[in-house]
């Protein structure tokens, strides 16, 4: 659990304000069918690493992360993942729906 705890202070405090940037050429992007839609993916490091799931908050694509701060979870031998929601980046736009009530959620 402390090294957790280290390891989201870390990124907090070096990362989470850093620009965003073209990620790794370690990556591997793909589009996963989930059922009526398909989500856009990065995924970095190692396939049998313990797995990170980045999760981006409504509207803003994986493109956002920090490619330091995936750098530096890769190093400490983690494998990154990072998806695009539905409506954002790559993913499947829900366009026949209209637009979500923000309030409502």
């Amino acid at each position: 659990m402390n090294m957790l705890k280290e390891l989201y202070r870390v990124i907090r405090n070096r990362f989470l304000r850093a620009p965003p940037a073209p990620p790794p050429a370690s990556s591997v992007e793909s589009l996963v069918d989930a059922g009526r839609l398909e989500l856009a993916t990065v995924v970095h490091g190692k396939p049998d690493a313990p797995a990170i799931l980045l999760i981006q908050g409504l509207g803003t694509p994986l493109t956002r992360w920090s490619t330091t701060m995936i750098e530096y979870l890769v190093k400490a031998g983690f494998r990154v993942i990072a998806f695009d929601n539905r409506d954002s980046g790559l993913s499947t736009k829900m366009e026949a729906l209209g637009l979500p009530n923000i309030q409502s959620l």
